[in-house]
């Protein structure tokens, strides 16, 4: 590879909290970036399967 990094993808996985083991993934969202400019993003919410708690 030469140079820096222009074509990627980010990812951000949003959970229900700070335990892996007991928390879930309430959220995702990516952004395409082709020559270091966002070309496309995708975000969409995620069913816990369980009800949240109303405080962060």
């Amino acid at each position: 590879m030469n140079g820096p990094v222009k074509d990627y993808v980010c990812l951000d996985l949003e959970t229900s909290g700070l335990y892996p083991r007991l928390d879930k993934i309430i959220e995702i969202g990516a952004v395409k970036v082709l020559g270091g400019v966002a070309a496309e993003h995708f975000q969409t919410f995620v069913n816990p399967g369980r009800k949240l708690s109303g405080h962060a």
